[in-house]
This record gives structure tokens, sequence and C-alpha cells, in this order.
């Protein structure tokens, strides 16, 4: 097939397979009404839904990420299967510039990361940021943070209706440790 494609929920699926893969979605995901939203769960992971929490979007945004959201190249799976066999990134293709393990050497680079990831996180699950945030902090000792997010999932982490007032005042604050 080559993609999956939550525009499917508003276009319509082009073939005979992809309307199959429409029609399961609709059958199996009862979180809400909005197709492109139960595809993108689909397409992204399991749980329902999986790069979000309904609870943490207000309807203006839910409406919103009908637009967000489009073809999905299989090429992206079989990349994170490769990822997730061997426990950490590694590269999509072989580059010169880019090592083909990423793991297998120290960051190079001087910049500090800070990790935030939502407990409730079914995309990528929390743990993988912690591990992240370890191996840095493995070869930069107390460079970087991680932050885990009670009742956050993935991308309601920057969109969600409450955001502004749990997530952003971290992130400004983790800002400025890097300014200063």
């Amino acid at each position: 097939m080559g993609y999956l494609d939550p525009q499917w929920g508003v276009h319509g699926a082009p073939w005979l397979l992809p309307k199959a893969i429409s029609g399961w979605v609709r059958l199996t995901h009862h979180e809400c009404n909005n197709m492109v939203c139960k595809l993108a769960s689909y397409t992204y992971g399991t749980g329902e839904p999986t790069l979000w929490r309904h609870e943490n979007l207000n309807a203006e945004t839910h409406e919103w990420l009908k637009n967000e959201f489009a073809h999905v190249p299989i090429t992206f799976f079989e990349q994170m299967r490769k990822c997730v066999s061997a426990g950490h990134l590694l590269a999509v293709e072989y580059h010169d510039q880019l090592p083909r393990d990423f793991v297998a050497q120290p960051p190079q680079t001087d910049a500090r990361f800070v990790f935030f990831a939502g407990r409730e996180n079914r995309c990528f699950l929390p743990q993988s940021q912690v591990e992240t945030f370890r191996w840095f902090d493995h070869h930069q000792p107390g460079k970087h943070a991680v932050h885990e997010l009670d009742g956050y999932s993935h991308l309601d982490v920057f969109m969600g209706k409450n955001a502004s007032r749990d997530v952003f005042p971290l992130m400004l604050d983790e800002l400025e440790k890097e300014a200063a």
C-alpha cells in the first residue's frame, strides 16, 4: 500500500484496502466522532486515542486537528521497528554526515536537552524520554533535564487546553536555565 493517511477521514479512502482500514477504525475506535482523530490514533500507536487525551483538548483544537494529519509512508513504521528492535535511534539511511548508530559515541553537540514526557503517552512511551535523558546525562552529568507530566499524553503537552498553565511554565523555567 505504501502509506496510511488520516485524511481518509475527510476525503474518503481511495481504493479497497484503505477503505477496509477506515472501516475497521470506524468500527473499533469509539473515542470521538472525528475520523481524522481516530485514524491518527490508529496510525501512530495503540490506545484510544494515541496522540492526546481528549479531556486535554478543547473543541476548537479537536476540530482543527482534521487538517493537521496526512500521508504517512510505511517506511516510517519500518524505521520505528528498526529503532525499537535496537533499543535506540538508528539512521534512516546511511549518510557520511550521520552516524549509523546514534548512541555509539557521545553526543556531538554542546546543546542542552530538556525532555518533556506525558505519562499517558501511547505513541512514544515516557520511558523512552527518560532513557534518552539518562544517556545524555551519562555523557554530560547535570546538564540536561527530564519532566514526566501527569495527565498528559503526546501532543497535548503542547496543544492541551491547560498546557499554558501546566507545561509552558516548566519549559520557560528550563529556557531560563539555558540562558543563565
